[in-house]
């Protein structure tokens, strides 16, 4: 790889400047695009916004999130993954981060999607032949009860329990100790 060993000039922040520079042309070309191509974008987007730190990222969420929950239903694994990836590290607390707004404000973002999200992550969770996603899918869903307000998640939860029925009986073991486990944080839902 690129390093400084082989005469490659690193700079520290070069992931911000990439990401400050591609993110409103990707957004913009998701805007404009037909529609047969908008799943590039996502898949594009999702892809930028894995590797790039979270404290970036925090200051576009309202722009970002939108995108992402397209992209968790987008029919692309690699798009949904990676977007997925980045869902979950921001529900997630940053341990490192002491003065970043945080879990909070995703969550009072995510309010805003949340019947797209929790239909996407279901979804994902029962989506054959792509076990990353599936395990992706229960760990955000596994997430958002601790985080989304009760009143807010209350009107999803039977149907998030009953879909991940299925899931319970899932060939793979990974899959299904997640199923029980985003399960029992929907029935353990507190209000």
């Amino acid at each position: 790889g690129l390093s400084a060993k082989f005469g490659c000039v690193e700079k520290p922040l070069w992931r911000q400047k990439l990401y400050t520079r591609e993110m409103p042309r990707l957004v913009e070309g998701y805007k404009n695009a037909p529609a047969d191509t908008k799943g590039h974008y996502l898949g594009a987007l999702a892809n930028l916004l894995v590797h790039i730190p979270r404290a970036a990222v925090e200051p576009d969420l309202p722009k970002v999130l939108p995108l992402l929950v397209q992209a968790i239903k987008a029919n692309q694994p690699s798009a949904q993954s990676a977007a997925l990836s980045l869902l979950s590290a921001l529900i997630r607390p940053d341990p490192a981060a002491k003065s970043s707004p945080g879990a909070s404000t995703v969550a009072s973002l995510l309010q805003g999607h949340l019947v797209t999200l929790v239909s996407g992550l279901l979804e994902g969770a029962r989506m054959r032949g792509q076990i990353k996603v599936r395990c992706l899918s229960l760990d955000c869903l596994s997430a958002l009860p601790p985080l989304i307000p009760f009143s807010s998640l209350f009107p999803h939860r039977h149907l998030v329990t009953a879909s991940l029925a299925d899931c319970l009986s899932d060939h793979k073991r990974c899959v299904r100790a997640r199923a029980a486990e985003c399960r029992n944080a929907w029935y353990m839902m507190e209000g």
